[in-house]
């Protein structure tokens, strides 16, 4: 701390015996951060961009910015300092203009979510949706955590009322990935707001999922059983989802143990999300009553093909349809533990993360193997 105080009065000292046009374009470089391309910083600090050149070489000079492109801080303490020494309400206004900037120039979402993260809040639907549109890149690259940052930031704008719901749902959902509490309050939320009955019982599904792992498995069952009476007959694979978690929820210490003697009249319907729910619940129930290998193994198989169920839910159901291989003693198994978890890491997951470590590692200390269980259990 100490010595980022002097680095802090150093910078200081040398930006005020500089020209005016120097210290704004510092400020600019300061406030665009990775995104300092000299018409970016002209734009921002209202200069020419021959006038950001003649600046780039003073501040070059003072050790402030390096002297090869592009535009950039000697050292992180130097952008802080410089960064910091703006008041908040401008630091604010800097961003807000900044992002409009990287809009016009036709920069990347990510980008200009990053200025509005820092912006003033103005109820502005195109700021909600350029930063809806940066939680989705960010998602697509494994970072939940931006994308939740993102989407609690548009939350704040505020959306127009009529997105409110969906937004709420989104960040749920995103929430997911990285924080099972959150996920679960905002899940709720949206359940209890949304009015589109195939979007609600994907929020129903999604929110009893999340009370597994967060709460008495009564909740999650009293959740999906709700659900159930409230959607339409039409939104089969809705319903499928749900019926596999009121199967799960007997396993959480919840549940209606008849539903496991009705296993046998289990008809799964299509191939979407719910079907292989469904299909991965039934398949591991059946095992654990004791039918036959060759059927369960069959079902297991089929709900995790192409990858629908890992996309769908990374962290509960595809557990179960493993469990069913290695069950039977096939090496398979071991593989789509690894699949689980590549597929957990892509997406950010860090309860599939954890699931397809934790149950990997009990896989292979049943089959003897010691020291990789050990490893993948710690």
């Amino acid at each position: 701390r100490v010595g980022a105080r002097a680095v802090s009065r150093t910078v200081l000292a040398r930006l005020r015996r500089l020209a005016p046009e120097a210290a704004a374009v510092a400020r600019a470089v300061a406030v665009l951060n990775t995104n300092s391309d000299l018409p970016f910083v002209a734009a921002l600090a209202g200069v020419s961009e021959a006038e950001v050149g003649r600046a780039a070489g003073q501040l070059a000079q003072v050790e402030i910015l390096r002297a090869e492109a592009p535009l950039a801080f000697v050292h992180p303490l130097v952008r802080d300092a410089v960064y910091h020494e703006l008041p908040s309400v401008e630091r604010e206004l800097m961003h807000a203009r900044a992002a409009e900037i990287l809009t016009q120039a036709r920069l990347s979402a990510e980008s200009v979510a990053t200025q509005l993260l820092a912006a003033p809040c103005r109820g502005q639907p195109w700021v909600v949706q350029r930063l809806r549109e940066a939680a989705g890149a960010a998602l697509r690259r494994g970072a939940g955590d931006s994308a939740v940052a993102f989407l609690e930031r548009a939350l704040r704008e505020p959306p127009p009322s009529e997105e409110t719901a969906e937004l709420v749902l989104q960040l749920g959902q995103v929430e997911t990935l990285t924080s099972g509490l959150a996920a679960a309050a905002h899940l709720r939320q949206a359940w209890v707001a949304l009015e589109d009955p195939r979007t609600r019982a994907q929020a129903a599904a999604a929110l009893a999922r999340t009370l597994l792992f967060t709460a008495p498995g009564a909740e999650a069952e009293l959740v999906t059983r709700q659900a159930l009476r409230e959607v339409p007959a039409e939104l089969i694979d809705e319903r499928q989802a749900l019926r596999a978690l009121g199967q799960m929820t007997v396993y959480f210490g919840a549940g209606d143990l008849k539903e496991m003697r009705r296993l046998g009249d289990v008809t799964i319907s299509g191939s979407g999300p719910g079907a292989r729910m469904l299909a991965s619940s039934t398949a591991f129930s059946r095992a654990v009553s004791g039918a036959t290998a060759d059927g369960c193994v069959s079902l297991a198989h089929w709900s995790i093909a192409d990858g629908v169920l890992f996309a769908a839910d990374p962290g509960l159901f595809p557990v179960g349809a493993i469990l069913v291989l290695a069950f039977a003693d096939l090496d398979e198994a071991l593989d789509a533990w690894d699949e689980l978890r590549r597929r957990s890491y892509r997406q950010g997951s860090l309860l599939g993360a954890l699931t397809a470590g934790m149950w990997q590692g009990t896989n292979l200390l049943h089959r003897g193997d010691l020291r990789d269980a050990e490893e993948m259990l710690e």
